[in-house]
């Protein structure tokens, strides 16, 4: 087959782990036989990227679009349809497979579904049941016609010839969710996802591996963070904790953060650091590119997760549990179907930073508890997170429609 990816972000340019799982399965898929190309956003074209299976053509939108930007937010609309057309056209795609369209005007998705070529999607946040709803041009669509008259009523209409403002009926066997917890999430918000598959993670295995012998020579006790470093990611609740730990007399204690830092909590963030008890003992690395990542697991001994927010499944806990990490997470979403309290992780209270100082002194004072979890977690991860096996079932799920007779229908229409 071939298969049109469509990401808001892509590797090498990302915030998390949604897009790095897009390049996962994109590489896993092309090492099955598919040809396939990513169409993606600019953000970060300004930068080298010599990789000629990725279109960075996509413009990003404002999702709080104020009237006076209407224009400009259409011209972008119209253009990045125009992109997705182009490379329908030359590309000849037999699938088109959604990832995220966060921060994309969703008329693309719209485009998308016009083109005739199979949608299928890959769904990790609410983006498909939040941002859909609150989209500029839809919320018009949806209600425009019925609320406005004269030069309104008619501008609505005139969009509505340049830009395909209605989607269709998404059907849920093309839908995929990374969790159990993003499928109820969707089936809350009215999706009719009841007989959409759920897909777990898979991790590229060779590139995470847990060493005998970690990287710390000097012999004191470090703790890692990896993630976006925003209030939603639990960093200040984990933050406090490390100062209980100091408090405890754990005054060797080292703790790295590895991440980009959210614009709305950077100068909460900086301004924490400055905290007497945390400087030099404290250390925030920036973002990492993923091929450095392992090396960095490999030299830390836990891994803290104390995420505050609902997840699909993160890859950071499925990367760090691959490297034999002892973990010490919440279990907000879907990381509660993937952690074994006391087996593969320690799990504590969502915000409780009392209770998860108690959770990893737990493991600084006892080796063998922290080997334990260190053990059962690359266990799990050889189990359960197999890219492989991921491949396969989206390849099962991408392949219900194929036929060689639709296929030659819709190049002939593309022609």
């Amino acid at each position: 087959m071939r298969i049109l990816f469509i990401s808001n972000y892509f590797p090498p340019y990302f915030i998390g782990g949604y897009e790095l799982r897009c390049k996962d399965v994109a590489e896993e898929l092309k090492h099955r036989g598919h040809s396939v190309f990513v169409l993606t956003s600019r953000w970060g074209k300004n930068r080298k990227s010599p990789d000629s299976e990725v279109g960075r053509l996509l413009w990003l939108s404002n999702l709080k679009l104020s009237r006076l930007g209407i224009l400009r937010q259409l011209v972008k609309e119209w253009l990045n349809q125009r992109a997705l057309k182009q490379i329908i056209r030359e590309f000849r795609p037999d699938r088109i497979f959604v990832w995220n369209l966060g921060n994309i005007g969703k008329s693309l998705l719209a485009a998308a579904q016009q083109s005739r070529v199979p949608v299928f999607y890959y769904i990790e946040d609410s983006w498909i049941y939040k941002e859909i709803k609150g989209d500029f041009w839809f919320s018009y669509s949806q209600e425009g016609l019925q609320r406005f008259k004269g030069f309104k009523h008619f501008f609505i209409q005139w969009i509505g010839r340049i830009l395909p403002l209605g989607l269709q009926k998404i059907d849920p066997k093309t839908v995929m969710f990374v969790s159990q917890f993003m499928k109820k999430e969707a089936l809350e918000a009215d999706l009719p996802v009841e007989d959409s598959p759920v897909v777990y993670p898979g991790i590229p295995g060779k590139d995470f591996s847990p060493v005998e012998v970690k990287q710390n020579s000097a012999g004191k006790p470090r703790l890692l963070y990896v993630g976006q470093i925003n209030q939603l990611k639990g960093i200040f609740t984990l933050l406090k904790a490390f100062d209980i730990l100091v408090e405890r007399g754990f005054h060797n204690l080292e703790l790295s953060l590895v991440g980009g830092v959210d614009e709305r909590d950077a100068n909460r963030f900086r301004e924490s650091l400055q905290k007497s008890s945390r400087q030099n003992r404290i250390k925030w690395m920036g973002q990492f590119p993923r091929d450095q990542m392992n090396s960095i697991y490999q030299s830390h001994d836990i891994l803290v997760f104390p995420s505050e927010r609902g997840e699909g499944v993160p890859l950071t806990l499925a990367e760090a549990m691959s490297c034999g990490m002892a973990i010490v997470s919440t279990s907000c979403g879907g990381s509660a179907e993937i952690l074994r309290d006391g087996d593969n992780a320690f799990v504590f209270a969502a915000g409780n930073a009392v209770d998860c100082a108690d959770k990893i002194q737990q493991l600084l004072t006892d080796h063998f508890l922290q080997e334990k979890l260190s053990k059962n977690a690359i266990a799990y991860t050889k189990e359960h997170f197999d890219l492989r096996s991921m491949g396969e079932a989206i390849e099962e799920v991408l392949l219900q429609k194929h036929s060689p007779a639709y296929t030659t229908l819709v190049r002939e229409q593309l022609v």
